[in-house]
């Protein structure tokens, strides 16, 4: 119909004389004039005619059911269509594939009937050579039974009309009773026959040739001659079972080849191949529960050898524990575990039991990497730590009790009361360095329970504007830590010579605390003085308020003598009033919670006198009381000695 219908345009307008040849089929222009078809006086005329982009007429009408044209369609590459149609020429020799196809079913048909049949034939000779057969068993039986003796006996009597006559048997009798005695032997040996052939039946398995059979199916329905790589979308799921396959076949390969299986690299190649000739088998074993959930294979790819060699050395370790107590024990003999627990064991690490029983236990799991410090000496300074390892549970609780001491004071030798003893007499070859050392390293003395603390050195005095004492006393501290006051006028020049003075301690004294005040008076001359000692407000230290108050005594000094003579000190617990020389110490003591106000002569304490009752209630109303001496002419001292917190007053 075609061809007909395109007869009736045959002619070429241009060449009426020439049949239309050609059409063009690329490069075309959109305009009108130009024309699609061509015939061969056109193509000599067209100087720039180009034969790629035309294409006989007579081939489009002919050839486009049943084959490719090669100019068709416009494409960029030509070379596509060429080569493709080079491709659809091989299928042309579809009836030789299809011989070749039909060759090796026959070809494996005849190979796999060879190899059945051989097989076959093998299997039945070694079930004939086996050692139990039938025969085998009866021939055995006979020999531990003698059956073929007693049939020969029995066959003599056989004619013998007479046999059972007793004389005739004696014989017969005889050799049973032989086999009668074989009792026990011929149990174990028919039993022991028996269990032979019981064996014999096992050794045939039908399981593992069955097995092979299903794989033998498994392959022959994976025969195929056909790519399917490159086929159509259609065979898809086949391609994508060959991925899974191959897939399968790299995970079992890195599980395999894990460093920690230490597999040679001419095993990994013998199993890598193998899988691959596996992969018919193995494409439908999925992978995805291949490892427990949340669980994957230690990477052990990523350690060194070296580490590798730790790993495996430990694994081998574990094993040994858990299959040998004696190796457990000569680990926990070792020496750099033996050392570790002398350390725990040291009675300063206060390590329980329990404690020490598990770190031992830990140090047994991973003594391989405690190992290569057998030789290395982990106890610096053996001696040292021997030394300290003897000590007692009391020498521990004065060593922890020094060590708590020491952070209290916290190297301060102003809050300790270790000083106390460098002025004894026999201290004084040390240099005051080397005791300060020593004492702020072990206060030892702060440890003691002691009666009274020192705070002489804590002290400091202030002078009282009043009457410009500022101006006129002096305060000096001698060799012995002593402080001495007085006034010194010599260069005074205001209106207040020879008028009272205050001189205050900055310590304020606390209430329920135990003071003692320890001086002496000192009188220039013969004359007759008087001394004031007591305690005073720390706010009336500048002014006559302080006087006022009259929490004082006064003692009178004449002639190098003193005499307590004070109106307020008039309660005495203990002597009378004595005169007594310059020399004596005079003991202040005051304990304001106690009520207590009192002096005496110290040390001999012939006399302890009381402030009056009536004043002493209101002791313990005292703000910020501290205490002070007042001074007022020249010639007299005040000599401080000590001052003590205390436990207890003496009598």
């Amino acid at each position: 119909m075609e061809q007909t219908k395109f007869q009736k345009f045959h002619n070429c307008t241009q060449h009426s004389k020439r049949k239309l040849k050609f059409i063009q089929v690329n490069q075309v222009n959109s305009g009108a004039e130009q024309n699609l078809f061509y015939c061969t006086d056109c193509i000599n005329e067209d100087l720039n005619f180009q034969a790629k982009n035309y294409i006989l007429i007579e081939q489009i009408i002919q050839q486009s059911e049943n084959s490719i044209i090669q100019k068709w369609p416009p494409v960029n590459d030509y070379s596509v269509i060429e080569k493709l149609i080079k491709e659809t020429s091989k299928f042309d020799q579809s009836q030789h594939i299809i011989q070749r196809v039909t060759n090796y079913f026959t070809e494996l048909k005849d190979e796999i009937i060879r190899k059945i049949d051989f097989c076959q034939k093998k299997m039945i000779n070694q079930i004939q050579d086996l050692p139990f057969g039938k025969s085998q068993i009866i021939n055995q039986y006979q020999q531990i039974s003698q059956i073929l003796q007693l049939r020969s006996l029995i066959n003599q009597y056989k004619e013998d009309k007479t046999f059972q006559q007793q004389s005739k048997q004696e014989k017969l009798k005889k050799f049973i009773k032989e086999v009668e005695l074989k009792k026990d032997q011929n149990t174990k040996q028919l039993q022991q026959l028996l269990d032979q052939s019981v064996k014999q039946q096992y050794l045939i398995n039908f399981e593992l040739p069955n097995m092979i059979k299903e794989q033998i199916f498994s392959f022959i329905d994976k025969i195929n001659f056909f790519n399917h790589g490159i086929l159509n979308s259609s065979n898809n799921d086949h391609a994508d079972n060959q991925s899974e396959s191959t897939h399968f076949c790299t995970k079992i390969m890195k599980l395999i080849s894990n460093k920690s299986n230490f597999c040679s690299n001419e095993f990994l190649n013998q199993v890598r191949q193998k899988l691959k000739n596996l992969n018919a088998l193995i494409e439908d074993i999925p992978t995805q529960n291949m490892f427990i959930q949340g669980k994957k294979p230690i990477e052990f790819e990523l350690l060194t050898d070296e580490k590798m060699n730790q790993i495996n050395e430990f694994v081998q370790h574990q094993i040994q524990l858990q299959s040998n107590s004696n190796y457990q024990r000569e680990i926990q003999q070792s020496k750099v575990i033996k050392d570790i627990q002398k350390i725990m064991e040291n009675k300063l690490n206060f390590i329980n039991q329990t404690s020490q029983k598990a770190i031992i236990n830990h140090l047994t799991d991973t003594y391989p990497c405690l190992k290569k410090d057998e030789n290395t000496q982990i106890i610096q300074e053996l001696e040292k730590f021997e030394l300290f390892n003897q000590i007692d549970e009391e020498m521990i609780d004065d060593l922890f009790s020094l060590i708590k001491k020491k952070q209290e004071i916290r190297n301060s030798m102003n809050t300790s009361h270790t000083y106390i003893i460098q002025n004894i007499k026999e201290l004084k070859q040390f240099k005051k360095q080397n005791l300060d050392r020593i004492f702020r390293q072990f206060p030892i003395f702060d440890l003691i329970p002691i009666n009274q603390i020192s705070i002489l050195n804590d002290l400091q005095f202030l002078k009282g504007a009043y009457n410009d004492g500022d101006q006129r006393i002096q305060i000096f501290q001698n060799n012995l830590n002593q402080y001495e006051i007085s006034i010194n006028e010599k260069l005074y020049t205001g209106q207040y010579r020879e008028y009272y003075a205050n001189c205050m301690s900055n310590m304020i004294l606390e209430k329920d605390k135990k003071y003692i005040f320890r001086l002496q008076f000192k009188s220039i001359d013969k004359k007759q003085r008087y001394f004031h000692i007591g305690i005073m407000e720390q706010k009336n230290l500048n002014t006559q308020e302080g006087c006022d108050d009259n929490i004082f005594v006064q003692y009178q000094c004449q002639n190098k003598q003193i005499k307590l003579n004070c109106a307020g000190f008039n309660n005495y617990l203990k002597g009378e009033n004595l005169e007594q020389n310059e020399t004596t110490i005079i003991e202040l003591r005051v304990w304001l919670n106690g009520k207590i106000l009192q002096v005496t002569d110290y040390p001999q304490n012939n006399y302890i006198v009381s402030f009056n009752n009536q004043e002493l209630q209101n002791l313990q109303s005292l703000e910020k009381p501290s205490f002070f001496v007042q001074l007022k002419q020249q010639q007299k001292l005040y000599i401080i000695t000590e001052a003590l917190i205390v436990e207890n007053f003496d009598d």
